[in-house]
């Protein structure tokens, strides 16, 4: 869990950054980069 709290507070800083870059979020199957997204999209949207 300790995992997908950094790369969440990642993403937050990302979204926090004023700059107009899009977000790719790579990685292998089945690791929980579409359940980050969603939190994000929850929690900051």
């Amino acid at each position: 869990m300790e995992l997908k709290r950094k790369f969440y507070e990642s993403l937050k800083e990302w979204k926090r950054s004023h700059r107009q870059e899009c977000l790719l979020i790579k990685g292998a199957r089945q690791i929980g980069k579409t359940f980050l997204v969603e939190k994000l999209g929850r929690e900051e949207y």
